[in-house]
């Protein structure tokens, strides 16, 4: 498996939510009850970054000591599948790593003050996403996308975002449906100030499966998550 960077996007200052057929994404808020950590397994192909051609992997997780998610703790390395490798505080997006995740996802976790030491392990396999992106998008018509579970293998959420230099807008839809972008959430990408009658975006479709475990009568969320992006023109 060839292991390329990850994609890194711009910084946006304002995003929109199309929301139409599917439901409003909300990660700043946790849900009930609350999730002391979050990990995440990806694997992306089709990237914008890698030339159509190849695949990569990482990894990323985030935990809490209380039910207050306003700051991120140190648990101390977590092992992700033996001995491969090991993620370490800030567990942002460990990199590099061929970790096999078409073999399955083990994470083994340390102990802390708050929970002991466990382990979890998914077999199943990853979300995909087998749609086409599309290299132009009519922003007087909208786009959608078919997000049914033929075409993500039964992902549990599916979050598609087109972003440009201007700002992103996104989609979030509990799987087996179809994502509309409306004109008017298009609208606010094809504000271009420099004169051309199109401008270039990134769409990425996130299919994600979530798996969950209590420890210590605290939740903790595992996710698998396949990533594929590509450009278009917004005309």
């Amino acid at each position: 498996m060839k292991n390329l960077p990850p994609v890194h996007y711009l910084l946006i200052l304002i995003v929109l939510c199309a929301t139409l057929g599917c439901k409003k994404s909300n990660s700043a808020q946790p849900s009930t009850p609350f999730i002391y950590g979050t990990l995440n397994a990806w694997m992306a192909g089709t990237s914008i970054d890698s030339g159509g051609a190849g695949y990569y992997e990482w990894a990323d997780a985030v935990f809490y000591d209380s039910s207050n998610a306003n700051s991120a703790i140190d648990v101390g390395n977590i092992v992700v599948n033996g001995n491969d490798t090991t993620l370490q505080f800030p567990y942002n997006q460990q990199v590099g790593v061929d970790y096999k995740f078409e073999n399955g996802v083990r994470w083994d976790m340390p102990a802390t003050a708050k929970w002991p030491a466990f382990s979890f392990s998914t077999q199943g396999s990853f979300p995909f996403y087998k749609g086409n992106i599309p290299d132009t998008i009519d922003a007087l018509n909208g786009v959608s996308f078919n997000v049914s579970n033929a075409i993500t293998n039964n992902a549990d959420s599916v979050k598609i975002t087109i972003v440009n230099n201007v700002g992103q807008v996104y989609i979030t839809c509990e799987g087996n449906e179809t994502a509309r972008f409306t004109s008017e959430s298009l609208e606010f990408l094809s504000n271009n100030s420099s004169g051309y009658n199109f401008l270039t975006v990134n769409i990425i479709v996130q299919a994600s499966k979530f798996d969950y475990q209590i420890v210590n009568g605290k939740k903790f969320q595992f996710i698998r998550t396949y990533e594929k992006s590509g450009k278009a023109y917004l005309r």
